[in-house]
């Protein structure tokens, strides 16, 4: 993006990191505003000397308009961590109400499944001592277990709060319907609302949003709610993933058409129009970018690091593997062929660490046993993350946001009891004996 004459990034890499680090306890929404903003202003002035000294060779394929735009320069903090921070959207908000976002989302377990393997790559990582022991599926079974925990905590101080919010209704949170609305949306289901708190809390959360009213830090969550939110926030691995959580706390604090979300398949598959997206988002005029860089991807197993890269062309994309497991599923088979399709393009990779892979001396019982572990791995963060992505797909119905790929309808779609039996059954007993065939 930034080769695009009106885009600079505010430091000296795409990443600064100033609000919000690698961490967890490197928040820092109160970090030193002035030389943030000094940083702002240095981009803009060596712009404009690049003007002055005639350094506009990129501009002789374009007309004359955007030579006279030229001058409009957008200057942007790509830092990724900035998604989970809690306090970061009243902190940026402060620094510039009319700020544009973006945020680039991934399928929740293929992203949950990539920085397992990017963490266990290198002893640098800061996450490396938190996996290096682990496989793939011991290491799901322990963080969602304290996952869970942390979200049961939370749970009696978010549900106690629930009646009073339904009886509020929307209107308490600063909703702009009239109050004929609000008493219709308060009509109906009240008695249930009364008996069941998280049904309450749940009613409550829906009727606000589906008013345009969205809570966050700062902006409406109670204590429970904040403790919530701060179980997935301090859980990088995991609870990263869960972005109906931390998209709903920006909502809470910008104007939905500040916010652009979208999602990686677009841009390795259709760069371009991702592009033009931008474009439009941030109003800047289109430019030719070369289509050369478009095609690389970073960061891959294969070559990881910001300086070296691989063709999208040459690698088998998790997308189209977990596009082959949806379509399984959407003909009648169970969603542990999206966990198999996971399963084998690790193996491809050859990450043996991962639990998905064995020495082929070990016997295909073991090999089985591990793929099964491996699938039952994804099946779990696939439920544990499907109310998550339903909530986001409802945003994208109403036009919050735009639409994920189909495959996540597929794969997270609301399953009945009758077809979860079947997976288990289909998955195998991950406790007991495979035999030969898994």
């Amino acid at each position: 993006m930034i080769t695009h004459p009106q885009v600079k990034w505010v430091g000296g890499s795409k990443e600064v990191f100033w609000f919000n680090g690698p961490l967890p306890h490197t928040t820092l929404c109160d970090a030193h505003v002035e030389d943030y903003q000094a940083r702002v202003a240095m981009q803009r002035q060596q712009h404009r000397e690049q003007q002055k000294q005639g350094q506009q060779q990129e501009l002789t394929r374009h007309d004359s308009q955007l030579r006279a735009e030229y001058d409009k320069l957008l200057v942007g903090d790509w830092s990724t961590t900035y998604l989970s921070c809690l306090c970061c959207p009243l902190s940026l908000k402060t620094l510039n109400p009319k700020m544009k976002l973006i945020a680039v989302l991934r399928d929740p377990v293929q992203r949950a499944v990539s920085r397992f393997l990017e963490q266990q790559r290198s002893r640098h990582l800061p996450f490396h001592k938190l996996v290096a022991n682990h496989t793939f599926a011991s290491f799901v079974a322990s963080s969602l277990a304290d996952l869970r925990a942390c979200l049961a905590r939370a749970a009696p101080l978010s549900l106690a709060a629930a009646p009073a919010a339904a009886a509020a209704g929307p209107g308490a949170l600063g909703s702009s319907l009239t109050g004929s609305q609000q008493q219709q949306q308060q009509a109906g289901g009240a008695q249930e609302r009364a008996s069941d708190p998280a049904a309450a809390l749940q009613a409550a959360g829906a009727a606000a949003e589906a008013a345009g009213v969205f809570r966050g830090w700062g902006a409406g969550w109670g204590l429970g709610r904040w403790m919530e939110a701060q179980c997935f926030a301090r859980n990088n691995i995991l609870g990263y993933s869960a972005y109906d959580i931390f998209l709903e706390n920006y909502l809470a604090h910008f104007p939905r058409q500040q916010l652009l979300v979208l999602y990686t398949e677009d841009l390795a598959h259709r760069p371009t129009a991702t592009f033009r997206s931008l474009e439009a988002h941030l109003g800047l005029p289109a430019w030719q970018y070369d289509s050369g860089l478009t095609a690389l991807a970073y960061n891959t197993r294969e070559c990881y690091g910001w300086k070296c890269s691989r063709k999208n062309g040459t690698l088998r994309s998790h997308y189209d593997l977990t596009r082959q497991g949806a379509a399984s599923t959407a003909a009648g088979g169970s969603s542990s062929a999206n966990s198999r399709s996971i399963s084998s393009s690790l193996d491809d990779h050859h990450t043996g660490n991962a639990g998905t892979r064995e020495d082929s001396g070990s016997g295909s019982s073991s090999t089985s046993r591990a793929t099964a572990e491996f699938n039952h791995a994804v099946s779990q963060l696939v439920a544990f993350y499907r109310p998550h992505v339903q909530r986001l797909l409802r945003w994208a119905d109403a036009g919050v946001i735009a639409q994920p790929p189909e495959a996540w309808r597929t794969t997270y779609r609301t399953r009945t009891e009758e077809e979860e039996e079947e997976e288990y059954y289909a998955e195998g007993d991950v406790s007991g004996n495979y035999g030969s065939g898994g």
